[in-house]
C-alpha cells in the first residue's frame, strides 16, 4: 500500500491545481493513515492499528478506484464502452451502489 500511495504522487495526468489533482488528496490521506496505523501498532494498540487500516484500504482502494471508474475516464470506456448519457447514469448508479454496500 505503501509503495502504491508513494507512486501515486508522481502521477501528474490530470491537473486540477497545478501539477496536482484529487487523487493527490487521497494519497497523502492515506500516507498519513498508514504513518498512523505504523505507530499504534508500535505502541501495542491493536485495536486502533486495525481501524486505521480498514480507513487505509477504503481510501487507497476503494475510493481511488471509485474515481478511476467515473464516465468520461479511460477505465470507465474500458469497462462499460464509449459513455452515453444512458451508460454513464448506470454506471453512477453502479458506484453509488458499491459505495453504499461498503459503509
Amino acid at each position: 500500500m505503501l509503495t502504491a500511495v508513494l507512486s501515486s504522487l508522481f502521477i501528474h495526468e490530470l491537473r486540477t491545481w497545478g501539477a496536482w489533482s484529487p487523487i493527490h488528496i487521497l494519497s497523502l490521506i492515506t500516507l498519513v493513515l498508514l504513518v498512523r496505523a505504523y505507530w499504534a501498532i508500535r505502541r501495542g494498540k491493536v485495536l486502533q492499528h486495525a481501524g486505521l487500516m480498514k480507513s487505509a484500504f477504503y481510501n487507497a482502494l476503494l475510493l481511488a478506484t471509485f474515481f478511476t471508474f467515473l464516465p468520461g475516464r479511460i477505465m470507465h470506456q474500458v469497462v462499460f464502452g464509449v459513455s452515453t448519457a444512458d451508460a454513464s447514469q448506470q454506471a453512477v448508479s453502479l458506484w453509488a451502489w458499491i459505495l453504499m454496500r461498503s459503509f
